[in-house]
């Protein structure tokens, strides 16, 4: 049933819903206006097949945005998750909805739909829903991208963690009134009236110990482990204050390593890491910053180390200019041949030039190694009884072996280089 006369004056918004089972979702709703212009209590919930009862509402992108929150409606949740062909939304959601399958599916899915919506909507038409009001609340959608800054309290008693935002001139401190994170990755989050959005990989759950209390209090005797499993992954992506405890930022001149090693896929491959300060990391990581804690009677300090990727995209080059083939991640093999002794040989012929760019050369192959130097045949002549005794000896930079003894390897064309 159409409540909203089509002959009176009406607008088209989008209210923001929180939604018992679900969470936040956006519905389209039809309200009109009093004669003066301000809108009423007198609205529709419309979906795309009511567009044609609005013909100066329907076009393209209104039909678009409208079609995509018809997938938000309890009704299609529940046919699109439900295994059950038949079932109501108010059984879905209390019977067969478990909080892994809303967590893993179902608001990944929604997040999905909600962030294009959010990037094709008018921004003045945006509501919060409340009181059976679509209309109650008036968003102010802030353009600027909003940055996190993470802080850290610290003194004999413990750490007192806590957040605050900055979306272009405006600071944000306070998270457990009136804040809603709509979407996680990325963010969008609503306080109060201003809806806020962050950098693609921010996550909203980096607010949601906030929504219930202003800061988290760490004892000291959990300080240790909350450093290490919460803080120092924050540390590392998002800018952070601190006080009571040390952090300490520090360029390296890094070493570059090649290691020969066999990788999960039972695959043998040459690995590119670089090792900064006694840290190691592979080429392909995206940790431009790592952060490492440090205990010293007592005291706790944060160590940060930063890579230089364009040095390192530089080593990477080289590794390329020499033949090798990159695979995947930091793997590479040599060229044609993507054995054990292919490699092995490959390597112990770029030695050199390998060594002359800095490379360290690493094997990590369990309890065999392999000789990748030059092997250096010596022969001596002795006269014994008329006859010439000839011996000859194989050296593998400091290892001297009797030739002989090598006689079972090359019949079994096993190469040399294996000690």
């Amino acid at each position: 049933m159409i409540e909203v006369s089509s002959n009176s004056k009406y607008k088209l918004v989008y209210s923001i819903v929180d939604h018992p089972q679900i969470g936040p979702v956006i519905k389209p709703y039809v309200v009109q206006l009093t004669p003066n212009g301000n809108y009423s209590l007198v609205f529709e919930h419309i979906i795309g097949s009511d567009l044609k009862f609005y013909s100066d509402l329907d076009n393209e992108t209104t039909s678009e945005i409208i079609k995509l929150l018809d997938n938000l409606t309890s009704e299609a949740i529940t046919k699109k998750f439900s295994s059950k062909k038949k079932i109501r939304p108010t059984e879905f959601f209390e019977k067969l909805m478990s909080d892994y399958l809303y967590k893993s599916t179902i608001k990944p899915y929604i997040d999905g739909i909600l962030i294009k919506v959010l990037n094709k909507i008018p921004k003045d038409g945006l509501f919060l829903y409340d009181y059976k009001n679509p209309t109650y609340l008036k968003i102010e959608v802030l353009e600027e991208e909003s940055k996190a800054l993470f802080h850290f309290r610290r003194n004999e008693n413990g750490t007192n963690y806590f957040i605050t935002i900055k979306s272009g001139t405006e600071v944000f401190s306070q998270f457990h009134r009136d804040t809603l994170v709509i979407t996680d990755t990325p963010c969008w989050l609503l306080v109060k009236d201003k809806l806020l959005h962050f950098e693609p990989n921010f996550e909203g759950q980096k607010i949601a110990p906030f929504l219930q209390n202003p800061y988290l209090h760490i004892k000291p005797v959990a300080e240790e482990q909350f450093y290490k499993k919460f803080a120092l992954p924050l540390i590392e992506q998002y800018a952070v204050n601190a006080q009571g405890i040390t952090i300490e930022t520090e360029q390296f001149f890094a070493t570059p390593i090649v290691r020969i090693e066999k990788n999960l896929r039972g695959n043998y491959i040459l690995n590119l890491m670089f090792n900064y300060g006694g840290q190691l990391f592979h080429h392909h990581a995206g940790n431009i910053i790592s952060a490492v804690l440090i205990k010293q009677q007592g005291d706790l300090r944060i160590k940060k180390i930063r890579r230089n990727k364009e040095w390192e995209n530089h080593k990477n080059r080289k590794l390329l200019e020499l033949g090798f083939v990159h695979k995947q991640n930091s793997e590479f093999v040599a060229p044609n041949n993507e054995s054990l002794y292919g490699l092995i040989n490959y390597v112990a012929q770029t030695k050199l030039e390998l060594e002359n760019a800095g490379f360290e050369i690493r094997q990590q192959l369990y309890q065999k190694s392999y000789f990748i130097g030059d092997a250096d045949l010596t022969f001596s002549v002795t006269l014994v009884d008329d006859w010439f005794d000839i011996k000859a000896k194989v050296k593998f930079g400091e290892f001297e072996i009797p030739f002989v003894h090598l006689r079972k390897n090359i019949f079994g064309s096993t190469p040399y280089m294996w000690l």
